[in-house]
Protein backbone atom coordinates (compact mmCIF):
# COMPACT_ATOMS: atom_id res chain seq x y z
CA UNK A 1 0.00 0.00 0.00
CA UNK A 2 1.51 3.74 -1.01
CA UNK A 3 2.11 6.13 2.02
CA UNK A 4 -0.85 8.55 1.95
CA UNK A 5 0.66 11.93 0.52
CA UNK A 6 -1.09 15.20 0.36
CA UNK A 7 -1.44 15.02 -3.76
CA UNK A 8 -3.51 11.56 -2.95
CA UNK A 9 -5.66 13.27 -0.36
CA UNK A 10 -6.40 16.01 -2.63
CA UNK A 11 -7.34 13.74 -5.52
CA UNK A 12 -9.48 11.99 -3.14
CA UNK A 13 -11.88 15.07 -1.88
CA UNK A 14 -11.61 16.77 -5.52
CA UNK A 15 -14.06 14.02 -6.54
CA UNK A 16 -16.14 15.20 -3.86
CA UNK A 17 -16.10 19.10 -4.89
CA UNK A 18 -18.57 17.99 -7.81
CA UNK A 19 -21.03 15.90 -5.99
CA UNK A 20 -21.43 17.99 -3.56
CA UNK A 21 -22.23 20.82 -6.26
CA UNK A 22 -24.46 18.51 -8.03
CA UNK A 23 -26.47 17.57 -4.78
CA UNK A 24 -26.98 20.96 -3.11
CA UNK A 25 -29.33 22.47 -6.44
CA UNK A 26 -30.49 19.62 -7.21
CA UNK A 27 -32.28 19.28 -3.36
CA UNK A 28 -32.86 22.93 -3.52
CA UNK A 29 -33.26 24.48 -6.83
CA UNK A 30 -34.46 21.98 -9.10
CA UNK A 31 -37.95 20.98 -7.22
CA UNK A 32 -39.21 24.20 -7.37
CA UNK A 33 -37.76 25.08 -11.19
CA UNK A 34 -40.03 22.11 -12.18
CA UNK A 35 -43.15 22.98 -9.75
CA UNK A 36 -43.03 26.64 -11.21
CA UNK A 37 -41.32 27.57 -14.87
CA UNK A 38 -41.81 23.87 -15.93
CA UNK A 39 -45.57 23.89 -14.92
CA UNK A 40 -45.64 20.05 -13.44
CA UNK A 41 -47.30 21.58 -10.25
CA UNK A 42 -45.40 21.36 -6.34
CA UNK A 43 -47.59 18.25 -5.42
CA UNK A 44 -46.60 16.42 -8.60
CA UNK A 45 -42.39 17.18 -8.29
CA UNK A 46 -42.85 16.07 -4.63
CA UNK A 47 -44.25 12.66 -5.17
CA UNK A 48 -41.78 12.60 -7.95
CA UNK A 49 -38.74 13.25 -5.17
CA UNK A 50 -40.12 11.49 -2.63
CA UNK A 51 -40.08 8.35 -5.36
CA UNK A 52 -36.91 9.17 -6.14
CA UNK A 53 -35.54 9.29 -2.62
CA UNK A 54 -37.12 6.27 -2.04
CA UNK A 55 -35.48 4.32 -5.26
CA UNK A 56 -32.19 4.84 -2.92
CA UNK A 57 -33.23 2.49 -0.52
CA UNK A 58 -32.71 -0.49 -3.09
CA UNK A 59 -30.13 0.76 -5.30
CA UNK A 60 -27.54 1.27 -2.82
CA UNK A 61 -27.12 -1.97 -1.11
CA UNK A 62 -27.26 -3.41 -4.70
CA UNK A 63 -24.60 -1.11 -6.23
CA UNK A 64 -22.64 -1.47 -3.01
CA UNK A 65 -22.40 -5.42 -3.56
CA UNK A 66 -21.97 -5.04 -6.97
CA UNK A 67 -18.58 -2.98 -6.42
CA UNK A 68 -17.14 -4.94 -3.79
CA UNK A 69 -17.97 -8.67 -5.76
CA UNK A 70 -16.47 -7.30 -9.35
CA UNK A 71 -13.25 -5.84 -9.65
CA UNK A 72 -11.63 -4.93 -12.63
CA UNK A 73 -7.59 -4.68 -13.47
CA UNK A 74 -7.64 -1.24 -12.25
CA UNK A 75 -8.67 -2.59 -9.36
CA UNK A 76 -11.83 -2.13 -7.48
CA UNK A 77 -13.25 1.10 -7.62
CA UNK A 78 -11.90 2.95 -10.41
CA UNK A 79 -14.02 1.41 -13.50
CA UNK A 80 -17.19 1.81 -11.46
CA UNK A 81 -16.31 5.37 -11.07
CA UNK A 82 -15.35 5.76 -14.88
CA UNK A 83 -18.86 4.01 -15.94
CA UNK A 84 -20.90 6.49 -13.79
CA UNK A 85 -19.21 10.18 -13.94
CA UNK A 86 -20.97 10.08 -18.05
CA UNK A 87 -24.26 9.15 -17.05
CA UNK A 88 -24.18 11.35 -14.59
CA UNK A 89 -23.24 14.47 -16.29
CA UNK A 90 -25.77 12.95 -19.13
CA UNK A 91 -28.80 12.95 -16.49
CA UNK A 92 -27.33 16.41 -15.42
CA UNK A 93 -27.51 17.66 -18.47
CA UNK A 94 -31.37 16.50 -19.04
CA UNK A 95 -32.48 17.76 -15.91
CA UNK A 96 -31.16 21.09 -15.69
CA UNK A 97 -31.92 21.98 -19.15
CA UNK A 98 -34.98 20.09 -19.76
CA UNK A 99 -36.02 22.68 -22.78
CA UNK A 100 -38.90 23.99 -22.02
CA UNK A 101 -42.27 22.39 -20.62
CA UNK A 102 -42.19 18.74 -20.30
CA UNK A 103 -43.94 15.99 -18.79
CA UNK A 104 -43.75 14.19 -15.31
CA UNK A 105 -42.26 11.23 -17.53
CA UNK A 106 -39.69 12.73 -18.33
CA UNK A 107 -38.18 14.26 -15.12
CA UNK A 108 -39.19 10.57 -13.29
CA UNK A 109 -36.96 8.73 -16.00
CA UNK A 110 -34.06 10.94 -15.68
CA UNK A 111 -33.78 11.89 -12.19
CA UNK A 112 -34.06 8.18 -11.63
CA UNK A 113 -30.87 7.82 -14.10
CA UNK A 114 -28.89 10.66 -12.41
CA UNK A 115 -29.57 9.15 -8.78
CA UNK A 116 -28.74 5.71 -10.17
CA UNK A 117 -25.49 6.88 -11.95
CA UNK A 118 -25.10 9.50 -8.32
CA UNK A 119 -25.35 6.26 -6.13
CA UNK A 120 -22.30 4.81 -8.46
CA UNK A 121 -20.03 7.42 -8.17
CA UNK A 122 -20.65 8.93 -4.47
CA UNK A 123 -20.90 5.20 -3.14
CA UNK A 124 -17.74 4.15 -4.76
CA UNK A 125 -16.12 7.14 -3.66
CA UNK A 126 -16.46 6.22 0.25
CA UNK A 127 -15.82 2.87 -0.01
CA UNK A 128 -12.43 3.57 -1.78
CA UNK A 129 -11.43 5.38 1.14
CA UNK A 130 -11.28 2.34 3.53
CA UNK A 131 -8.72 0.49 0.64
CA UNK A 132 -6.62 3.67 0.76
CA UNK A 133 -4.89 3.01 4.41
CA UNK A 134 -5.61 0.70 7.21
CA UNK A 135 -4.52 3.19 9.77
CA UNK A 136 -7.40 4.66 11.39
CA UNK A 137 -5.60 8.17 11.59
CA UNK A 138 -4.60 7.90 8.05
CA UNK A 139 -8.35 6.95 7.68
CA UNK A 140 -9.91 10.03 9.19
CA UNK A 141 -7.28 12.15 7.46
CA UNK A 142 -8.74 10.29 4.17
CA UNK A 143 -12.58 11.56 4.83
CA UNK A 144 -11.58 14.57 6.75
CA UNK A 145 -10.05 16.20 2.94
CA UNK A 146 -13.54 14.62 1.66
CA UNK A 147 -15.55 16.49 3.84
CA UNK A 148 -13.20 19.64 2.84
CA UNK A 149 -13.71 18.99 -1.23
CA UNK A 150 -17.64 18.88 -0.14
CA UNK A 151 -17.96 21.43 1.63
CA UNK A 152 -15.76 23.98 -0.75
CA UNK A 153 -18.29 22.73 -3.16
CA UNK A 154 -21.19 23.47 -1.67
CA UNK A 155 -19.66 26.81 -0.73
CA UNK A 156 -18.75 27.34 -4.36
CA UNK A 157 -22.16 26.55 -6.22
CA UNK A 158 -23.62 28.84 -3.30
CA UNK A 159 -21.43 31.78 -4.55
CA UNK A 160 -21.37 31.18 -8.34
CA UNK A 161 -24.53 32.81 -8.97
CA UNK A 162 -23.66 35.89 -6.81
CA UNK A 163 -20.18 36.32 -8.42
CA UNK A 164 -21.88 35.77 -12.05
CA UNK A 165 -24.80 38.65 -10.81
CA UNK A 166 -21.99 41.12 -9.69
CA UNK A 167 -19.79 40.15 -13.57
CA UNK A 168 -22.88 40.92 -14.90
CA UNK A 169 -24.00 44.39 -12.96
CA UNK A 170 -20.27 45.73 -13.73
CA UNK A 171 -20.24 44.87 -17.12
CA UNK A 172 -23.89 46.01 -17.48
CA UNK A 173 -22.52 49.70 -15.66
CA UNK A 174 -19.39 49.58 -18.01
CA UNK A 175 -21.68 49.83 -20.78
CA UNK A 176 -23.96 52.52 -19.60
CA UNK A 177 -20.91 55.00 -18.85
CA UNK A 178 -19.12 54.12 -22.33
CA UNK A 179 -22.59 55.00 -23.92
CA UNK A 180 -23.10 58.36 -21.65
CA UNK A 181 -19.00 59.27 -22.01
CA UNK A 182 -18.74 58.72 -25.87
CA UNK A 183 -19.05 61.08 -28.61
CA UNK A 184 -22.17 61.04 -30.21
CA UNK A 185 -22.19 62.27 -33.96
CA UNK A 186 -23.62 65.19 -35.11
CA UNK A 187 -27.18 64.47 -37.15
CA UNK A 188 -27.05 66.17 -40.95
CA UNK A 189 -29.92 68.95 -41.34
CA UNK A 190 -33.25 67.57 -42.97
CA UNK A 191 -35.15 69.70 -45.46
CA UNK A 192 -37.67 71.17 -42.37
CA UNK A 193 -34.68 72.27 -40.79
CA UNK A 194 -33.08 73.86 -43.60
CA UNK A 195 -36.09 75.67 -44.49
CA UNK A 196 -36.90 77.05 -41.03
CA UNK A 197 -32.97 78.33 -40.41
CA UNK A 198 -33.31 79.98 -43.94
CA UNK A 199 -36.56 81.62 -43.67
CA UNK A 200 -35.34 83.02 -40.11
CA UNK A 201 -32.07 84.27 -42.00
CA UNK A 202 -33.75 85.77 -44.68
CA UNK A 203 -35.96 87.58 -42.56
CA UNK A 204 -33.29 88.80 -39.47
CA UNK A 205 -30.73 90.09 -42.60
CA UNK A 206 -33.10 91.28 -45.54
CA UNK A 207 -35.50 92.27 -43.13
CA UNK A 208 -38.34 90.43 -46.36
CA UNK A 209 -40.72 87.60 -46.02
CA UNK A 210 -39.08 84.78 -46.68
CA UNK A 211 -41.06 81.95 -48.93
CA UNK A 212 -43.00 80.27 -47.28
CA UNK A 213 -43.33 82.15 -44.37
CA UNK A 214 -46.04 84.71 -42.44
CA UNK A 215 -46.60 88.08 -43.80
CA UNK A 216 -45.02 90.12 -40.64
CA UNK A 217 -43.62 93.24 -40.35
CA UNK A 218 -39.90 93.68 -40.48
CA UNK A 219 -37.74 94.20 -37.08
CA UNK A 220 -36.41 97.41 -38.38
CA UNK A 221 -39.95 98.55 -39.26
CA UNK A 222 -40.83 97.72 -36.09
CA UNK A 223 -38.01 99.33 -34.02
CA UNK A 224 -38.58 102.78 -35.98
CA UNK A 225 -42.35 103.15 -35.68
CA UNK A 226 -41.35 102.22 -32.28
CA UNK A 227 -39.08 105.27 -31.54
CA UNK A 228 -41.01 108.07 -33.48
CA UNK A 229 -43.93 107.32 -31.20
CA UNK A 230 -42.44 107.64 -28.17
CA UNK A 231 -40.23 110.48 -28.98
CA UNK A 232 -43.20 112.72 -30.01
CA UNK A 233 -44.62 115.63 -28.01
CA UNK A 234 -47.19 114.04 -27.44
CA UNK A 235 -46.38 110.70 -26.25
CA UNK A 236 -47.42 107.64 -28.22
CA UNK A 237 -50.52 108.30 -30.65
CA UNK A 238 -52.69 105.47 -31.33
CA UNK A 239 -54.42 105.81 -34.85
CA UNK A 240 -58.17 104.64 -34.53
CA UNK A 241 -59.43 102.17 -37.24
CA UNK A 242 -62.37 103.80 -39.37
CA UNK A 243 -65.84 102.02 -38.09
CA UNK A 244 -66.64 99.62 -41.04
CA UNK A 245 -70.23 99.42 -40.21
CA UNK A 246 -73.33 100.66 -42.49
CA UNK A 247 -74.33 104.68 -41.70
CA UNK A 248 -78.03 104.78 -40.42
CA UNK A 249 -80.78 105.56 -42.56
Amino acid sequence: MKKLTTPILIAYGGLAIPLAALGLPLAVYIPPFYAGPIGLGVGTVGIIFMIARFWDIFTDPIMGMIVDRYPSRWGKRKHWIAIGVPVLMLASWFIFFPGGNQSPFYIIIWLFILYLAFTFVGLTQQAWGVDISKSYNDRSKVYGWREIGSIFGMMSVLALPAILENAGSSEKLRRTRNWRTRPRPLRPPTWSSSRVSGAAAAKLLLGRRAPGTANRVSPSASLSRLSRRSCSPSGPTFTAKPSKRPPAN
